[in-house]
Formats: structure tokens, sequence, C-alpha cells
């Protein structure tokens, strides 16, 4: 998606519908983990502005940047299989209210909801829009989801560090140099769904676009939720050619600094 066009909801939603069914298939969504957003002011054409909005809901944290933000994302206790075949059930917009403290929702079909309300990682999301409205405004996309070959790396003392494990990834193939140089950002291991865990991912998010939370997943970020799933999916990529090399009694000679410094220069010019 270019920024400066405007999309109907339906298109949006299609597309968070889409990239749940590739979470759900890649094997990244167990149960009902994972979750979606999408800050749709500006981006799509106005939608329900007087309507029906359920009574609002207090947040535990002031939101006043973005009050009056518009956000389409995943119902909390929502598996990502169901997100992709019913997403009118288990997606629902929210918008804060104008003085940033609590916030309405409506379903996708413009009725206020049933039994669905927001991800349990609510406040981390609004936390990171917050940063990325202000600092990354082309970024309006969040993913966050389970990829067990990150994940496994995450375990180990000596590949969570991320200096080595940006190089050991870059090192796999040449398309994640070129489609990630600035490589993942390591959050070392919070609470699930903390603000302390949502403080620690802005502060990486500074540098990085992908971030590998310790022993619990990523998060990726990007100006729509596909290109947030291609960032993730190619580092996955990565981890588990590494993986498979170790995996089979050896470790991976890969790409030498001359060969990667070679890709930054074709691609990533200064």
């Amino acid at each position: 998606m270019e920024m400066q066009e405007k999309y109907s909801l339906k298109s949006v939603t299609d597309e968070v519908a889409e990239v749940a069914g590739m979470l759900w298939i890649k094997g990244w969504a167990e149960r009902n983990s994972g979750n979606i957003s999408v800050r749709l002011t500006g981006l799509i054409e106005d939608i329900f502005p007087d309507g029906p909005f359920s009574s609002p809901v207090p947040l535990t944290e002031s939101f006043g940047l973005l009050a009056g933000e518009l956000f389409l994302l995943t119902g909390t206790g929502c598996r990502m299989r169901n997100v992709s075949t019913h997403p009118e059930d288990n997606l629902l917009l929210i918008r804060i209210t104008q003085e940033g403290e609590s916030y309405e929702m409506i379903t996708p079909s413009g009725k206020v909801p049933g039994n669905v309300l927001p991800t349990s990682e609510l406040i981390s999301h609004l936390m990171i829009h917050r940063y990325l409205k202000e600092h990354q405004p082309a970024k309006r996309g969040v993913v966050h989801t389970h990829p067990s070959e990150l994940i496994a790396l995450s375990h180990s003392p000596v590949y969570k560090e991320q200096t080595l494990l940006n190089r050991l990834l870059w090192g796999m193939l040449p398309e994640t140099t070129i489609l990630v140089p600035e490589g993942i950002g390591v959050v070392p291991y919070r609470m699930t769904g903390s603000s302390e865990l949502a403080y620690a991912s802005i502060r990486a998010l500074q540098e990085h676009s992908v971030l590998l939370w310790e022993k619990h997943g990523c998060l990726a970020v990007a100006s729509n939720v596909t290109e947030a799933f291609d960032l993730i999916d190619v580092m996955v990529k990565s981890a588990d050619i590494l993986l498979k090399c170790l995996h089979a009694g050896y470790t991976p000679e890969g790409l030498s600094d001359e060969q990667i410094e070679e890709l930054r220069d074709r691609f990533h010019p200064k």
C-alpha cells in the first residue's frame, strides 16, 4: 500500500485476514497467540463517523497523541485461523476518545461488538502506535507472532546476542541483508503484555523494524501488515537455514564480510 492513497475498510480487513491465514499456515500462531493492529486514520476514507460506537472503555494509560485515531485490530482470544476465515467476527475497530483516556468499539460491519474485545496486548500496541505516529508515521501495521525458529535461537545465551545473531542471519542468504539491512533487534525477556515490554520494544524500534522478544516471539512494524509479515518471514528463513545446518552437525560457512558489504553497497548505498 502507498500511504498517499485511500483504501476501503474492506481492503484493509481482507489484508489482515490474509496475513492471519499466513501466520497460521506457517505454524506461528498456536491457539489464540499473536495479534495484529493497523492505524487507519488517514489511510482509509472516514467510516462510521457517528457510530454506533460502544460506550467508552477506560484505558490504563493516557494516549492524548492518539486522540480520535481509529485502529483495526484482532480480538482477544481470537485464533488467527478464524481471523483468516471470518474476519468480521474476530476483528474490531476502536477509536481513541478525544481526551485520550478511553476508547470506543465498533465492528467492521458497523455494529457494536458483542463478545469480541481488543487484543489483551492493546496497551502495548497503542504505545507502539503512539511512538510510530510521532517518529515513523509511514509505519501503520504491527504484527506480533511466534516463529519457532527465532524463538529457539533466543533460548541460547550464545545465539541471542544481537550482534552475533544478526551476523549469522545476514550470512545465510543474500535477501536477508537486502530486505532487512538493519537486522533484528533483540529485546530481553519481559512479561507478556506488560508496559515494560512495550517500552523496551519502542527503544529497539528506533533502529529496527523487526524485533525478537526473547523466549516469546517476534514483532514487526511496516507501512502495512503484509510488509511486516514479510520482514519476519525473511528473518525466519535465515534462522531456519542456520538451524538446519547446525542440526546436520556442521557450522554453516555463511556469506563472508566482504560479500555482505558488497550487498549493502549495491542495495543500500550511503
